[in-house]
């Protein structure tokens, strides 16, 4: 299969490159890394399954689950005593005082029959498992995993195969919106030749201009008020009204190419967006095969 890039490349005409920036590649790492996450989200629970991956613990610490951003939903909590894992219950948090009190059959947790519980340190959440996981009897969270997903990966580990697509579709669209929001119009017909931004100046040379000034548009209006109210040349002020009307009708043109440009990227964003959201809808209803790993 084809790198991720290659494929948002192919979808979106783009070429995303080392040295390109709307988007680059770093960006587009983050848009399927972003959309790889989203998707987790409305997977129905057929689906949700192949997103599951453990994170051990060895220790009476709790596991954060707070600031790892690797870590979603919790799915079920597993305690090794000895000769297999066993599966730990879920105690309310507010009964977790209980876990370790034998005399209290409802919350205890033995090495039989372990219990899990949610914690919090006052900043950040954590899971913990009563008995307490050592290095030989250790504990198993097994969670959701939310994958980081490079530009030039060609696959996404712990993630449904027919639902990759839908990653690239999301990264597609929004390495467009990257394109359409770098785009800018021809800037304001006022300006020198490195910004048209800056008010008209007065010239420098004391005449009407010299060869460094004619390129320079802000000085063009003030040139034509010397020929029309100092020098009262009405033919050559014409012809500088002449040039004053080609810059601008270029800039119109350069305006309206800019437009086309942009209206074509909506075009293919909203193709994009159409083919993304049918596949959600086919998500959610239970219309996507059954991945194949």
């Amino acid at each position: 299969m084809a790198n991720f890039d290659d494929q948002v490349m192919g979808l979106t005409g783009l070429t995303i490159s080392g040295s390109s920036t709307a988007p680059s590649q770093t960006e587009l790492t983050q848009f399927l890394t972003d959309g790889a996450r989203e998707i987790i989200g409305l997977l129905p629970e057929n689906l949700l399954q192949y997103c599951v991956d453990y994170t051990a613990m060895t220790s009476s610490a709790a596991m954060n689950i707070g600031t790892d951003t690797d870590i979603g939903k919790i799915m079920f909590v597993t305690r090794y005593d000895g000769t297999r894992y066993l599966p730990c219950r879920l105690i309310p948090s507010s009964y977790s005082g209980f876990a370790d009190d034998p005399t209290n059959l409802t919350y205890f947790g033995s090495t039989s029959d372990p219990v899990y519980f949610t914690i919090s340190d006052g900043t950040n959440p954590g899971v913990k498992v009563f008995p307490n996981p050592t290095s030989t009897f250790n504990a198993r969270v097994h969670h959701i995993a939310y994958p980081a997903v490079a530009y030039n990966n060609s696959d996404i580990d712990n993630f449904p195969d027919n639902a990759e697509y839908l990653v690239i579709l999301y990264a597609s669209i929004k390495s467009i919106l990257s394109v359409i929001g770098s785009l800018e119009i021809p800037p304001d017909a006022y300006g020198d030749a490195t910004a048209l931004t800056s008010n008209a100046q007065s010239i420098t040379s004391g005449q009407i201009g010299t060869d460094a000034e004619f390129k320079e548009f802000d000085m063009w209006f003030t040139a034509l008020g010397e020929m029309i109210e100092d020098d009262e040349d009405i033919e050559l002020a014409g012809a500088q009204i002449e040039k004053i009307n080609s810059y601008v009708n270029a800039w119109n043109i350069q305006l309206q190419g800019n437009l086309a440009e942009m209206q074509q990227y909506m075009t293919l964003f909203q193709s994009l967006k159409a083919d993304y959201t049918l596949g959600i809808q086919m998500l959610a209803s239970g219309g996507l095969p059954q991945p194949q790993q």
